[in-house]
């Protein structure tokens, strides 16, 4: 990779030296975009592990409720902002319902939602909805917080490959 190229922490994507960078424990690390820079300022742990080791994904499919049927045109404007963003690997509308799959890892709920704000479509639904939709953020946030804890021995067996101790 030339010196004045990076590779973006949170989607490997490369990215120039100089763009958004991020400092954590007293080392910096090249985000992509201002998205990259919030989720890997949100849970860092999960983005410094040993260099080289395996990526991983946690791929989830949901459903949101707009406010109302869109038309073709409001489509594909949906569509085409939520694929811009990074993470998001596919985006379906039909009638007031929009199915998207992405990578937690990448991208959550909430920031898809505030990005559908920002294309003009506003969710819809009852108290049901929204209470379900509050269900998913915390449920994300705190399968974020498990992913980046450090694995710990349960109970009081030794972790793996260490020795016994003598009675």
């Amino acid at each position: 990779m030339p010196k004045n190229r990076a590779m973006c922490t949170v989607c490997a994507t490369i990215v120039g030296v100089d763009e958004s960078v991020a400092e954590y424990h007293k080392v910096y690390y090249h985000l992509c975009s201002e998205q990259c820079k919030e989720t890997f300022l949100a849970h860092p742990s999960l983005y410094t592990g040993k260099p080289g080791a395996t990526r991983q994904v946690q791929v989830k499919c949901r459903m949101l409720k707009l406010n109302k049927a869109m038309s073709t045109d409001e489509k594909m404007v949906t569509s085409d902002h939520l694929m811009h963003l990074v993470g998001v690997h596919k985006v379906d509308i039909k009638g007031s319902h929009l199915y998207v799959t992405y990578d937690l890892l990448q991208i959550t709920e909430l920031q898809i939602e505030k990005a559908l704000e920002e294309a003009g479509s506003k969710l819809g639904g009852n108290w049901l909805h929204k209470l379900n939709r509050a269900w998913i953020h915390y449920s994300e946030e705190t399968e974020l917080d498990n992913l980046a804890a450090p694995s710990t021995p349960c109970c009081n067996h030794p972790p793996p490959g260490s020795s016994k101790p003598s009675r």
